[in-house]
């Protein structure tokens, strides 16, 4: 794991180092705010994406992908496999470099369709244990 090339990317810690949050939410008990909470909190901006919500963890909320300012370095995916799927579909369209699945966020769908993609993906492990984030 320690080659892959998100890998590098999340060593930046930095502002610079943009992470959409796909699935974010408000709600402390879910990994939609577990995640982002840890990666702002370790220097990343960070942008949550959910349809509804209108601000999580006090920064402004997008409804997908495609609303974002820019394109992320990272997008990370905490949603359901029916919705992950195209969320897939939002992130091959708007060329995101870098696509990463929580673990309980895939099916054999969702593998299939990003192991053809032009994003480089993950989804063997969660993004805060590869960082070494507790």
């Amino acid at each position: 794991m320690l080659n892959h090339p998100m890998f590098e990317i999340l060593k930046q810690k930095t502002p610079a180092t943009r992470i959409a949050v796909v699935g974010a939410t408000n709600n402390p008990a879910k990994y939609g705010n577990v995640i982002p909470k840890t990666l702002l909190r370790h220097g990343y901006t960070i942008w949550p994406v959910h349809p509804t919500e209108k601000e999580v963890l006090g920064l402004p909320c997008y409804p997908n992908i495609t609303s974002l300012p820019a394109t992320p370095d990272i997008v990370n995916i905490v949603t359901p496999p029916a919705i992950t799927i195209n969320v897939l579909a939002e992130c091959e369209a708007a060329q995101v470099p870098n696509v990463w699945m929580q673990p309980g966020s895939f099916d054999d769908a969702c593998v299939r369709f990003a192991d053809t993609a032009s994003f480089v993906s993950e989804h063997d492990a969660c993004i805060m244990v590869v960082a070494n984030y507790p």
